[in-house]
């Protein structure tokens, strides 16, 4: 376990609770709603590679998502201001080093998906 981290299945109600929201996001956007239901559905590899994508490492440190470090900050960020088709077009992106992920403002829970 302190080698590998700890495996462990997400659930949103969990989730929620270790994610902090912000740039206009919040816990009932319906983005994030999509974002926790679509991270509650995901296999043991693809938590792994969500993971990896934003945080740097393939697993979370051994505790979970509650000792993550800095300060359990994956955050959500909506920096084009509000729903609109373009968004679908665009990825996320991510600031590894701080846990931090952009989430453009997707208008379906599909278009996030893809």
């Amino acid at each position: 376990m302190l080698l590998c981290g700890r495996r462990e299945m997400w659930e949103a109600d969990t989730l929620v609770e270790h994610i902090k929201f912000d740039h206009g996001y919040t816990s009932k956007s319906p983005v994030v709603i999509n974002l926790l239901e679509i991270m509650g559905e995901f296999n043991p590899e693809q938590q792994r590679a969500f993971c990896q994508f934003v945080t740097g490492a393939p697993q979370l440190p051994p505790g979970g998502m509650v000792v993550l470090n800095p300060n359990s900050n994956n955050t959500a960020s909506n920096a084009a201001g509000g729903v609109s088709e373009s968004a679908d077009d665009d990825l996320p992106s991510v600031m590894a080093c701080a846990n931090y992920l952009k989430l453009p403002p997707y208008s379906t829970k599909t278009f996030m998906q893809i």
